[in-house]
């Protein structure tokens, strides 16, 4: 009877001959109105999808000569409310009742031996089931979708735990997993709201993805020794998860392992492990003495975000990679320690840390927009040489005072020091040929800027709000000063412009940018230089120099030289004054210095 009446939506009641023997593949399959179908009593085997989709069946007998329904036999028969399957039955095939979401019972005889995949998938309204001895495997998604299931007894004889075999069982309180399984495979009991505790057997080396995701009930958990794998996820969303261990065998702690689980304390990471997967422990609000073995080569994004009691942040020697967002959130970090081996820092990888102080090695060269915003006790930070581009990198760390910036940067992106009301100065490296929108916004201690020559834009609200810049030095590179770049900088007294009068006129001054032009003092032709004599006196040389139109912090020094070899120097702040060079010399050097880094002259050296 194969596909006999497959598809007679209107098809109603209908009588069957005694002598079949078969129900064939789809033989009723969508018969939309069946209601009453008849079954022959010497009928044996209900193939694939016999009953599939007959929405209005309400109630069947099965005869009692039936050993096997086969694949979807009844599935979607979403108005049979009960059925019975006979003590002859050995093989219930895969989704043979899936989405039979009326039924509240049902009952396994003791022959049955094979329940394949998905055979009670959807079927919302069990509350228990007794699956009987004999039965070697809980295959996947056997129960998954079964909200109303509370209390599952599975038999000693079972050797697999498929895949999402209780998926989303939210009611699901009683289980206990037979001695004989190897592996809770992926999914199992995700979702399963109201497990409380489960004991997982001695036998069990294996947690797969998300085995126990989303367990919101689940307090503590005791994973056996043996385990040597855990799958991402697998603890994922279990929202009042306690305590957990790990054993020594696991290496490698997945993706999203303890992620979202606010109230987890009580977890250490093994001393062999070697990777840390990407978001494996974000959001765990409570977490606060764990630490990261020296074992440990890489770690994945936003691993720890959001972990907010994370007091100590030692990164391993031999991690390459901060990647993004990976502390972002730990506001209760004490120390922060990076490695030698460390080249690139990601994206919004320190957001909002709580460290006063944060040392980068050498070996960096590369750090992501906005790495330390939001670092509101931060203090002071030197950036390496070899860093070309910032943006973001100190938005809003409002306790910042002092940076040192590389002579290699090249360009200071938007926002990179927006919201820094402490931070005084600057010495912005020559190098740097870009400065983007809003980069030192509400800096309100800053005093003083000078702009690098090479630099042609003055972008959109570069210093809105500096309120105590005084005065600004602008290099004849200067093509555009975009809308309120200078806003608000209202103390702004001098203006020292490297170009002439005329050309200061060519700049396009667009809006909201007054006090550029209402300082007190506008001096062309400005460019950093040094006046200075010298003369010989008893004892050594005596030094007079003024510094000219340099605002940034600066050292000057005063070289003395024999046959081209230094042989004496003065370092001094002063930006005006006379100094005695002690000793005999044939030549004299005067230069101006940014106090730290290479000696590049700011200014015109002055041989003397």
């Amino acid at each position: 009877m194969g596909e006999a009446f497959s598809g007679c939506k209107k098809l109603g009641n209908t009588v069957l001959p005694e002598s079949i023997r078969v129900l064939g593949k789809k033989a009723f399959f969508d018969c939309r109105n069946l209601t009453i179908p008849s079954i022959p009593s010497k009928l044996t085997k209900i193939s694939n999808q016999a009953f599939s989709y007959c929405e209005k069946i309400t109630g069947i007998t099965i005869p009692s000569g039936v050993t096997e329904f086969e694949l979807g036999a009844f599935v979607g028969c979403t108005s049979l409310t009960s059925i019975n399957i006979p003590d002859g039955v050995k093989t219930i095939g895969s989704f043979a009742f899936k989405d039979c979401v009326g039924i509240d019972k049902f009952e396994l005889p003791e022959g049955v031996t094979t329940i394949e995949m998905g055979a009670f998938e959807g079927c919302t309204k069990i509350t228990e089931m007794v699956i009987p001895e004999g039965v070697t495997s809980i295959e996947n998604d056997l129960f998954n979708g079964c909200t109303f299931l509370e209390k599952v007894t599975l038999p000693k004889t079972s050797q697999r735990l498929g895949s999402n075999a209780f998926y989303n069982c939210k009611r699901l309180s009683e289980v206990t997993v037979p001695e004989n399984i190897p592996e809770i495979e992926s999914g199992a009991f995700s979702g399963c709201e109201a497990i409380e505790a489960i004991n997982i057997p001695k036998t069990v080396t294996a947690l797969g993805n998300s085995a126990f995701a989303g367990c919101v009930s689940l307090k503590n958990i005791s994973i056996p020794d043996g385990v040597t794998s855990i799958g991402a996820g697998a603890f994922a969303g279990c929202k009042i998860l306690e305590s957990a261990n790990i054993p020594s065998g696991v290496t490698v702690i997945e993706n999203y392992l303890f992620s979202e689980c606010p109230v987890l304390n009580g977890v250490k990471i093994p001393s062999g492990t070697t990777s840390i997967g990407e978001r494996a422990f974000k959001n765990c609000k409570n977490l606060e003495g764990l630490e990261i073995p020296k074992s440990v080569t890489e770690i994945g994004y936003e691993a720890f975000c959001g972990c907010l009691k994370m007091k100590n942040i030692d990164i391993p020697y031999g991690v390459t990679v901060i990647k993004d967002g990976t502390f972002n959130g730990t506001v209760g970090a004490k120390r922060v320690t990076i490695p030698e081996t460390v080249t690139e820092i990601g994206i919004r990888a320190f957001v909002s840390c709580g460290a006063a102080a944060i040392n980068l090695p050498s070996s960096v060269r590369y750090i992501g927009r906005g790495a330390f915003s939001y670092c509101r006790n931060l203090t002071s930070f030197t950036l390496p040489e070899g860093i070309t581009e910032i943006e973001e990198l100190f938005d809003q760390c409002e306790s910042l005072v002092k940076v040192s910036l590389p002579e290699s940067l090249t360009k200071i992106g938007g926002n990179t020091f927006s919201g820094c009301p402490l931070l005084s100065e600057i010495d912005i490296p020559d190098g740097v040929k870009s400065i983007g929108a809003g980069a030192f916004s509400g800096c309100k201690a800053l005093k003083n800027v000078t702009l690098p020559d090479g630099i042609e834009d003055i972008n959109q609200s570069v210093f809105n709000g500096c309120t105590s810049i005084a005065d600004v030095i602008v290099p004849k590179s200067i093509k555009n000063a975009y809308p309120m770049a200078f806003c608000g900088c209202t103390a702004i007294e001098n203006v020292y412009y490297a170009g002439t009068e005329e050309e200061w006129k060519n700049i396009k001054l667009l809006y909201s940018n007054d006090p550029m032009f209402s300082a007190e003092v506008m001096r062309y032709n400005s460019v950093p230089k040094i006046e200075a004599v010298s003369q010989k006196v008893d004892g050594g040389v005596k030094a007079d120099y003024k510094l000219s139109c340099i605002l940034r912090p600066a050292k000057v020094i005063i070289a003395g030289y024999k046959d081209g070899k230094l042989v004496k120097m003065i370092v001094t702040d002063k930006k005006e004054g006379s100094e005695l060079l002690e000793g005999e010399f044939d030549e004299i050097k005067i230069m101006a210095w940014k106090g730290f880094g290479t000696i590049k002259p700011l200014a015109d050296s002055a041989l003397i």
